[in-house]
């Protein structure tokens, strides 16, 4: 039976958590993009940034629209599903979705076969559609309270995950006056997430000769984001709830600007190049809380919670570099091959006075990597109203594979910089993530100037789940991670017109 009387905490530090929980967990969640598109872009696997004609490349490379010798509209819809066959599941409820939207306009100048073109496009850049839960047995010397304990035992500043424990009764005295953690027997965890990051880019670009083009775009997101998670454990003589809820919402610019080239005339061989700027995210923290519940059978223990706290805070992305390469056989076949990186060791967090929080952005710095991302697309026509398409993508890890979620800034080589951020965090979870596999397919039919497009994509990610970091060097008193593997699969349906 759980108290149902929740009460503030009176500590300053309790008060103070109207500061920014975030770290590099939390950031590249936000930040990481799916590959989403009209049916043709994502049939090929997004490998068309050397190939261009294709409204969704000027999200990437938009010198791509500078291909174009007429009008082009479009717009996408997608149903989405994830994977329940794991233990450590990812629901990825069952949803219709309006992807994509956008037109392109062409404009020939002059006699000369120059054209200039100009380009509106919305894309869903991120679906944050998850439920994760987990549940096992704990052995000896493993809970998340020991974690508690030495947060406690950290110099400086006591984080919020401390004050937990210590005002609810978690930090028990021992015999020598010392706070220790009570330990558990078995825990349980759930998390629910869901939103959606959405882009709108504006693209011009040129075509010289029909050898060299040129593009540039300004892209604007938008962000929604909704998690909740609740994390239980239990001993002999009760147990506890941690329940974390954040809402947040955001704004996000960024420049783009790519090049094709096809060095010799007459040859269908070309290259491209792309650079994308930091994105700049402006966020905003609309609802959040943390609170514990505890048996109240247990003397002593009491629950707490944090107030709803409203904040603004920053992050920039890295800068993104991209090359591709792509030709046609004729004009039955073309193939596409890219590669693009992005070093997200870079990755920065301010708060809202355009500070930065030399911690959590040092902390970036070790935990995270650049990431490399490797496509490759092609497209056969069977006949002129019918073409097939395949497509494969790789990205790299982000994350170094001992990372973890360090809750304690004292004990870091930033100490003296303190952070807001970091000492706020009062969820312990986190989950490395391995590569991304994208396998993809489509068809297309071609009418008059109507065209429809299907497409089908599978992504497939491994993990390791740690529902707290243990602290403990023994290997007798390791946590042991729940492996998982994310699977989503993906359907895509264009409607298209040339004008």
């Amino acid at each position: 039976m759980k108290r149902n009387l929740r009460y503030m905490a009176v500590l300053a530090a309790m008060v103070a958590a109207n500061a920014n929980a975030q770290d590099a967990y939390n950031l590249t969640s936000l930040t990481s993009s799916d590959l989403n598109g009209t049916a043709r872009y994502v049939g090929m696997g997004g490998a068309m940034n050397a190939l261009g004609a294709d409204i969704s490349t000027m999200q990437s490379n938009p010198a791509g629209i500078g291909l174009y010798r007429k009008g082009d509209c479009a717009f996408s819809l997608s149903n989405n599903t994830g994977d329940e066959s794991r233990k450590f599941l990812n629901k990825g409820e069952n949803f219709v979705s309006f992807d994509q939207l956008g037109v392109v306009f062409s404009f020939e100048v002059g006699d000369s076969p120059e054209y200039f073109n100009i380009g509106f496009n919305y894309h869903k850049d991120k679906a944050y559609h998850n439920v994760f839960f987990d549940a096992r047995p704990l052995g000896p010397g493993l809970s998340q309270t020991y974690q508690m304990e030495e947060l406690f035992k950290s110099p400086g500043r006591v984080s919020d995950m401390a004050e937990f424990g210590y005002q609810t009764g978690l930090l028990a005295k021992d015999e020598k006056g010392n706070y220790i953690g009570i330990g558990a027997s078995e825990y349980g965890f759930k998390k629910y997430e869901r939103g959606s990051r959405n882009q709108l880019d504006f693209s011009l670009a040129f075509n010289f000769d029909n050898q060299f083009y040129f593009g540039a775009a300004v892209g604007c997101s938008f962000l929604s984001h909704e998690i909740a998670s609740l994390y239980s454990e239990e001993n002999a003589d009760g147990g506890y709830d941690l329940s974390n809820y954040l809402k947040t919402t955001g704004t996000a610019v960024d420049f783009k600007v790519g090049a094709i080239i096809r060095p010799i005339e007459d040859n269908p061989f070309r290259f491209g190049i792309s650079i994308s700027t930091p994105t700049a995210y402006y966020m905003k923290v609309d609802n959040g809380f943390a609170s514990i519940d505890v048996n109240e059978n247990i003397e002593g223990y009491h629950s707490r919670e944090m107030g709803a706290f409203i904040n603004d805070y920053r992050i920039e992305t890295p800068w993104k570099f991209g090359l591709s390469a792509a030709t046609t056989v004729g004009t039955q076949f073309a193939i596409d091959a890219e590669y693009e990186y992005q070093d997200w060791s870079s990755l920065k967090y301010k708060y809202d006075d355009d500070v930065e929080d030399a911690v959590v952005t040092g902390l970036n710095s070790e935990m995270l990597k650049g990431v490399s991302t490797f496509k490759i697309g092609a497209e056969y026509k069977v006949t002129p109203k019918l073409s097939l398409r395949a497509g494969y993508n790789y990205v790299s890890p982000m994350f170094h594979e001992n990372s973890y979620r360090n809750l304690d800034p004292d004990n870091s080589r930033y100490a003296a910089s303190g952070s807001d951020a970091i000492y706020t965090l009062t969820s312990t979870d986190f989950s490395n993530l391995y590569g991304i596999n994208r396998y993809t397919c489509g068809i297309g039919f071609r009418f008059t100037k109507a065209y429809l497009d299907f497409a089908y994509q599978h992504s497939s990610q491994k993990g390791e789940f740690y529902a707290f970091d243990d602290y403990q060097p023994q290997a007798s008193r390791k946590l042991m991670p729940t492996s998982f593997t994310n699977k989503r699969n993906q359907v895509m349906l264009t409607l298209g017109y040339k004008f």
